[in-house]
């Protein structure tokens, strides 16, 4: 399955990716609706980003428990059926990767589709910092690491 793949090394922290996804998910601009999140560590000079990771064992689909949230075996794709979503929030609290947002807009939560295939935030990553590729199992434990440090930072 192909992965989006985020290298904070290449990251400028431009936020073009969270504009193209707000764009592409709500037909404007604003970073609050972005299902791609990306965050500044002043300290560091560090940028980070969250967004889903499409787990083999999703913990917030284990948490639904009016079960808005699927993992779809073939496609491989942790998908949110909104109209099934009693707004209980357990899926926020459970993904330890930030993978669910709650924009301003909506009361339901929101996250990364990956576009059918075609994510527009790596569209328009000027950098590269954003790819979508197919990843070994190593690459992915790194990601989700690294994924879940950045959670860890910002509770």
């Amino acid at each position: 399955m192909k992965r989006l793949i985020f290298n904070n090394k290449l990251c400028i922290g431009c936020q073009n990716c969270e504009l193209a996804c707000s764009m592409a998910k709500t037909g404007y601009f604003t970073p609050s609706a972005s299902r791609i999140r990306t965050f500044q560590f002043v300290d560091e000079s560090l940028f980070a980003a969250a967004f889903c990771q499409h787990c083999k064992k999703p913990l917030c689909v284990k948490a639904c428990e009016p079960k808005a949230l699927s993992l779809d075996r073939e496609s491989g794709l942790v998908c949110l059926d909104p109209d099934k979503c009693t707004k209980c929030y357990l899926c926020l609290e459970a993904c330890p990767y930030g993978g669910l947002s709650l924009p301003a807009e909506n009361d339901y939560p929101v996250k990364c589709d990956l576009c059918e295939g075609n994510p527009s935030c790596v569209m328009t990553c000027p950098t590269g910092a954003l790819v979508f590729e197919e990843k070994d199992q190593l690459g992915v434990r790194r990601q989700k690491t690294a994924s879940a440090r950045l959670m860890k930072k910002l509770r």
